[in-house]
């Protein structure tokens, strides 16, 4: 049972192909775990990709789902807010590769 209020955020960064969902699907089933996915790598896809990131979009739109992020601010707002009350531990996983070394360097870790 998690049980402390000063967990730490935890982001899992994983490569392509490594089974990385499954691990985090499982992560869901905890009552009090709140997963976040990818929420790094969706701004890289909007700057990099952005017809791949359209894509994601019309899906998501289709889907009547949230907005998505297009921009790091948003995504390290995201990451770091602690999670609400029944969840005590916040859990986010990145695919390594999509990490934008040229707009988020050392100094914000």
């Amino acid at each position: 049972m998690l049980t402390s209020s000063h967990l730490p955020n935890v982001i899992v960064w994983a490569v392509s192909r490594s089974r990385s969902t499954a691990f985090e699907r499982a992560v869901m089933q905890h009552p009090g775990v709140k997963v976040l996915h990818e929420q790094l790598s969706e701004p890289f896809l909007a700057r990099h990709f952005p017809a791949k990131h359209a894509l994601i979009e019309r899906n998501r739109q289709a889907a009547q789902g949230p907005a998505g992020i297009t921009h790091y601010s948003q995504a390290l707002a995201l990451l770091s807010q602690r999670p609400a009350e029944p969840q005590h531990l916040q859990c986010a996983k990145e695919i390594a590769y999509f990490f934008d070394f040229q707009a988020i360097d050392g100094a914000w870790l």
